[in-house]
């Protein structure tokens, strides 16, 4: 995530990446898609009970995708 255009390469940066880049050099904040984008951002203590609940029961984990970050909609 401490990707900047220019300094560390070719591409798009992720969010926080891209709010550091205005920031160091007092570019506005581009939006996503006009604004419309979501991110979700994950307190660390949840994402380790998430995975520690998935460790606990590996019988019921076996070939499940879990994304831990992204709340239903």
């Amino acid at each position: 995530m401490d990707f900047i255009p220019g300094v560390d390469g070719e591409g798009l940066p992720r969010v926080i990446a891209c709010f550091m880049e205005a920031l160091l050099f007092k570019k506005p904040l581009q939006l996503v898609d006009g604004g419309k984008s979501r991110r979700c951002f994950t307190y660390i203590d949840d994402a380790i009970d998430a995975i520690m609940a998935i460790i606990q029961k590996p019988e019921k984990a076996d070939g499940e995708i879990f994304n831990v970050g992204k709340p239903r909609q």
